[in-house]
């Protein structure tokens, strides 16, 4: 996905509020759930999306916090990726570069 400068520019001039939508990759995983729990615990008001592989998987984090919103799917899955990080406001991948 290409973005022009005033794609940047309306991106970020809009207004800001306390509640950033926020997308973060692989948050079953060791690393990626230690990001994530301490974002979440600096700011519970973010409006969080987590990337998971599984439902399988995503089922603790979804038990831990059952507020975030779930999203499936795995690193080739590149037009949800960016449909989601296209509606975020920060956007964190912890994930490794290959699916296992």
């Amino acid at each position: 996905m290409t973005y022009t400068a005033q794609d940047r520019r309306d991106r970020y001039d809009r207004p800001r509020s306390s509640q950033r939508k926020t997308l973060l990759t692989a948050t079953e995983g060791y690393i990626g759930g230690d990001i994530f729990a301490a974002l979440h615990e600096a700011h519970p008001e973010y409006d969080y999306t987590l990337f998971v592989r599984d439902e399988e998987r995503g089922k603790a984090v979804a038990d831990q916090y059952p507020k975030a919103r779930l999203v499936y799917g795995t690193l080739d899955d590149a037009a949800i990726i960016e449909k989601e990080a296209a509606a975020a406001d920060i956007v964190i991948r912890e994930s490794t570069t290959s699916n296992p």
